[in-house]
């Protein structure tokens, strides 16, 4: 798709608006004082819906433009003051209407007796929490909140359905105050029906420390809060969904909720063969990964869901086809006005089955060599989490928290594998035909609690906190495997079999004390803290060689123990202004790090003294309008892996030992961020990076000889430098009746690699930009088409064969419209153009979706028939450089499905009264 054609669409789908009538006023107080921040909403005279609001700007000032003929309600409030409606009528031809001063007279009720409702006001600014009224944002009866948070201003939610809110990542969802589900944000968002929230709360999370002190910690916990209607706090509601489709695809789905002042129980379940997971996989991901990491050992082609150190240059998607089912049950009970209690259980289970073809170009000195892979992989993976969390809140002065997670995990994988490694003139140099099949299980406890008072004075408190934690993984596994060498072109085999067995458990403990003083008020705080925290992991690997009898491997087999204690204690100092706060301290650390090598009687004995300075601060400019900077150290010890120097060689091709003269990583941390988001304009644009630099980084080491098998170690480096850069820009063009994004997507890194000695300094940027266009006129159709645009460098300072530069883009449009009163047709596409150049042929990629529903039964059930890839051309690829080497990949992927669903409202689906906005 090229440019013009872009642009035709742009033009195509902007609506046709006139530019010509427009209301201008003002509003002030009985004394003739402006009111900034007053609402003012034009409400159709005949059915009072709402066809336009705005703010009062610093002066009072409000303009509405593109307003029709007819006859309206003009609205005014504001905190404190009465309101005051007036009729309007805009006559045909007229162009603008220069209203009066509109006076606001004041309540007859204190301030805090004022209680304005939800359906007049869209959105309300208080202090540091924003609030929309969900109503006003053309809910529809069927959609998740997930649906509802697209619309709002200043929230974005990507396609994986992570959600950003002014600019920052919001990682809780609380449902009326409370825990849903723990902290998995996806659970609330692509669960909970929209229609039945009443409100929706953006705000930064307070710790327990700042609300007792009163003083910002610089703790960030970006939270959404979910306001329920009132009739949803009554008796049950929910939804039920169940979809059968072409090539025996299916999706069940399903949630009921009961609420009541003193108690919130949620059930919800679900289950497919089509991708939706519907909630955080952040557990399988590291349990397959962990799972994947153990049976390869080498540096070839990993097993991994996602790419951990690389940049992905274009694409990424992890790929393959799952099957998942899913349940959960979530129970908040109020023991009384100051004590709460939250517990949850979930249940996971995840098939998938993957196949991969990948093209890998490997550093070789200032030349590279090929290799040729080609896998499919299976696997199963069962997770059940039981977790508890108890609060208590002693008025304003003490706190205390207790948090319990018991979890049981396991899995199963099978793997095949065959790689094929070229030289530099394209002869076969070796080559390995795998298979591998596994079985692993896990349990984890943990127990974290804190108590936080004050003493005497405000400012002044003590908190302490301690945790445990326990954690034993048992895995086996059995290997086969037959590699063969080519040297001079001809061929010498060896078969590899072998059982592989590992039992870990690792315990860590751990406490913190902390004591703050103010020293005038509380604008001036000092703060002491100590604390202390053991590690300590056991490692038993047993390898048996199966051909051409079962022996045990003395060579591969070990037994290790890590032991990591560190101590840390410091000052700080704080400032708390009305609109900055600064804070500044230093710690000093003390680390013991000891490993036991018992099948060698070897010992592993490093001791550390580090200081570790941080510095914070925040400016408030306004309502909505914020500067942050935030810098601090860290000190990261090796891994057991990465310590232990005994030989893996379970691929004979890639063999790996460890390293214990390894030193920890040291690394200095700058984050900022900057949020403007004007409530009048709703002109917003919000901007955040983080700069990491590490000193003694650890990298692997490579030795590769003349048949192309690699060595490996990890050694430690002088630096390594990463970062990255967000922007977002966006504003409304309100003749237009649109709104556009622009965003920035930048991201650096550089770092070292040795190959046979050499060093090798590897730089890796990509950027990315994008524009959205988006209507602004939400209730009948909403629409969104846009484009990204990105460039990737990839630089090697000795294989320059190997530097990359080249440029991916990718197009977008989504469109819903509502029509006939119950039908509503949905459509998403993309268009994903992959660079070739290096990596071979272009390929394009259009992948098209859409659906049509219609509501019966008063809207209780809804009717949806659902198309998948319709072009049937879906394909996942990726394309991703990491510090020695490049790869191109193609993933086995969903393609062209049709399916038709049919879904239940539980409880009162019909919207009871309520003000609807028709332009935003």
């Amino acid at each position: 798709m090229r440019l013009p054609l872009l642009v035709g669409i742009i033009v195509f789908l902007l609506p046709l608006t006139s530019f010509a009538q427009r209301i201008t006023g003002s509003v002030v107080d009985s004394t003739g004082m402006a009111l900034p921040g007053a609402t003012v909403m034009l409400l159709q005279a005949e059915d009072s819906v709402l066809a336009n609001f705005v703010l009062a700007d610093k002066e009072g000032s409000f303009k509405m433009y593109g307003i029709k003929p007819n006859s309206y309600i003009l609205q005014t409030s504001f905190i404190g003051y009465a309101k005051n409606e007036k009729i309007i009528t805009v006559e045909e031809g007229q162009k603008v209407i220069d209203m009066e001063p509109i006076v606001l007279r004041p309540e007859d009720v204190s301030l805090d007796q004022v209680n304005i409702e939800g359906e007049t006001t869209p959105i309300l600014f208080n202090k540091d929490t924003v609030e929309y009224n969900a109503d006003a944002f053309g809910v529809q009866q069927g959609e998740v909140v997930e649906d509802l948070l697209r619309k709002l201003p200043g929230v974005k939610v990507d396609e994986e359905g992570n959600v950003e809110a002014q600019g920052r990542q919001v990682n809780k969802v609380l449902v009326d105050g409370k825990e849903f589900f723990t902290n998995d944000p996806k659970l609330a968002t692509k669960n909970l029906p929209a229609d039945a929230v009443k409100k929706v709360q953006v705000f930064d999370e307070k710790s327990d420390q700042e609300e007792v002190t009163g003083v910002d910690d610089g703790q960030v916990n970006q939270t959404i809060n979910l306001e329920l209607k009132e009739d949803k706090k009554k008796g049950a509601f929910g939804t039920l969904e169940a979809g059968y489709g072409t090539d025996e695809r299916y999706q069940l789905k399903g949630n009921i909720n009961r609420f009541s002042p003193n108690l919130q129980i949620s059930a919800l379940g679900l289950g497919n063969n089509v991708n939706e997971d519907g909630f955080s996989v952040s557990e399988y991901i590291d349990f397959m990964g962990g799972l994947s990491s153990f049976m390869d050992g080498s540096g070839g082609v990993t097993l991994e869901i996602g790419p951990k150190n690389a940049i992905p240059i274009a694409g990424y998607n992890d790929g393959g086809i799952s099957t998942t089912q899913a349940g959960g049950l979530n129970a908040n009970f109020d023991l009384g006005k100051k004590t709460r209690l939250t517990t949850s259980y979930f249940h996971t289970g995840i098939s998938r089955r993957q196949e991969q073809i990948s093209s890998r170009e490997q550093v070789l000195g200032e030349d590279f060599f090929l290799s040729e892979n080609e896998y499919f992989q299976t696997n199963q993976f069962y997770n059940n989490s039981l977790r508890a969390s108890l609060r208590f809140r002693g008025d304003s002065i003490s706190r205390f928290r207790m948090n319990a997670t018991a979890a049981w995990r396991n899995g199963e994988n099978f793997d095949t594998t065959m790689t094929r490694t070229f030289g530099a003139e394209n002869n076969l140099e070796n080559s390995t035909d795998r298979l591998i099949e596994a079985d692993r299980n896990s349990t984890d406890l943990q127990l974290d609690a804190s108590y936080l008072t004050r003493i005497k004075k405000k400012g002044r408190t003590i908190s302490i906190r301690g945790n445990v934690s326990s954690s034993v993984n048992n895995q086996l596994s059995n290997l086969n495997s037959l590699n063969s060498l080519f040297p001079q072109g001809v061929e010498t085999t060896d078969t590899l079999q072998q059982e592989q067995t590992s039992v870990g458990d690792n315990l860590t403990f751990g406490g913190k004390i902390e004591y703050t003083e103010p020293l005038a008020g509380t604008k001036h705080i000092m703060r002491a803290v100590y604390e202390v925290s053991n590690y300590n992991e056991n490692q038993d690997q047993e390898f048996f060689d199966l051909y051409p009898e079962r022996i045990f491997n003395t060579a591969l087999s070990n037994n290790f123990r890590k032991d990591y204690l560190y101590q840390r204690g410091g000052l700080s100092y704080t400032y708390n202004g009305e609109k900055a706060t600064f804070q500044a301290g230093l710690n000093g650390q003390n680390s013991t790090l000891q490993g036991l090598l018992f099948s060698f009687d070897d010992t592993i004995q490093q001791n550390f003294n580090v200081l570790l300075p941080s510095m914070r601060y925040n400016y408030r400019f306004g309502q909505g309008k914020r500067l942050g900077l935030n810098y601090n150290a860290s000190f990261d010890e090796p891994s057991i892996r990465q310590l232990q120097p005994v030989v893996d060689n379970r691929n004979p091709f890639s063999i790996y030992q460890g390293n214990p003269n390894l030193k920890p990583e040291y690394t200095h941390n700058l984050r900022g961020d900057f949020v403007y988001f004007d409530q009048f304009s709703f002109t917003k644009f919000f901007t955040y990076f983080n700069l990491a630099y590490v000193q003694n980084p650890i990298v692997e080491s490579t030795e590769i000889d003349s048949l192309f098998r690699q060595f490996r170690t990890p050694v430690n480096v002088d630096n390594a430098l990463r970062g990255n850069l967000n922007a977002n820009f966006g504003t409304p063009i309100r003749p237009l009746k649109i709104e556009i994004n622009i965003g920035n997507r930048l991201s650096l890194n550089r770092g070292i690699n040795f190959i046979n000695q050499q060093e090798n300094v590897v730089n890796r940027i990509t950027n990315q930009v994008s524009l959205g266009i988006e209507n602004r006129k939400k209730k009948v159709w909403d629409g969104e088409i846009g484009a990204k645009l990105g460039v990737n460098l990839a630089n090697y300072s000795e294989a320059t064969e190997l530097n990359r530069s080249f440029f991916n883009q990718e197009y977008f449009g989504r469109f819903r419209i509502n029509f006939l009163e119950n039908w509503r047709f949905r459509t998403n596409f993309n268009y994903t153009i992959y660079a070739g150049g290096n990596f071979g042929e272009r390929v394009d990629v259009p992948l098209l979706r859409a659906s049509l529903s219609r509501q019966i039964f008063n809207k209780k059930i809804t009717l949806e028939v659902e198309a998948f890839d319709i072009l049937n051309q879906n394909k996942q690829i990726e394309r991703r450089a990491e510090l020695n080497f490049i790869q191109d990949s193609q993933n086995l992927t969903l393609t062209r499905y049709f399916m038709f669903k049919v879904s239940y409202a539980i409880g009162n689906g019909k919207r009871k009264g309520g003000v609807f906005i028709d332009k935003r």
